[in-house]
């Protein structure tokens, strides 16, 4: 018995950048409200051959109550009580509606998010999110708002 796979996926770039802006700490309203513009995101994807694709985002969490909610990067000067908030994009069926939360660090029972026919760089299919500030904390603090996720592509 032969156990094997064909073909490979790969993204266009290694690291993505998201501003999510200046926000006014008094935008938010208590524990789970999210403040400032939902900012988009795509993540460029070409397979060798078609291939549905699922991605997981990794991380530290906020809070272990919240787990759709990336920890800011604790640095001088960092906010308090904030957290990134990530969620799925614009995409077609069978993806998960527009601004549905992502859960950090799950690995299993992802949804597929695109079935990629693109098979080259120069032809690669986005694939949407969003991310935006939810509050974590009973009280916001301002200051420096950065966060880190990385991101694992599955497909078959």
């Amino acid at each position: 018995m032969d156990i094997g796979a064909n073909g490979s996926c790969q993204v266009t770039r290694s690291s993505i950048g998201v501003n999510l802006g200046t926000v006014n700490k008094a935008e938010f309203k208590g524990k789970t409200t999210v403040a400032g513009a939902a900012q988009t995101f795509s993540i460029p994807v070409f397979c060798s051959t078609p291939a549905d694709i699922r991605i997981g985002f990794f991380g530290v969490t906020a809070d272990p109550g919240i787990g759709d909610a990336l920890a800011l990067a604790q640095v001088v000067g960092a906010a308090s009580g904030v957290g990134i908030k990530l969620s799925y994009g614009n995409n077609s069926a069978p993806a998960p509606s527009a601004g549905t939360p992502i859960k950090i660090n799950e690995a299993s029972n992802l949804p597929v998010l695109k079935h990629i026919t693109a098979s080259s760089a120069a032809t690669a299919e986005n694939i949407n999110f969003s991310a935006r500030y939810v509050q974590t904390g009973d009280r916001v603090t301002p200051g420096r708002a950065n966060g880190l996720a990385t991101f694992a592509l599955e497909y078959n």
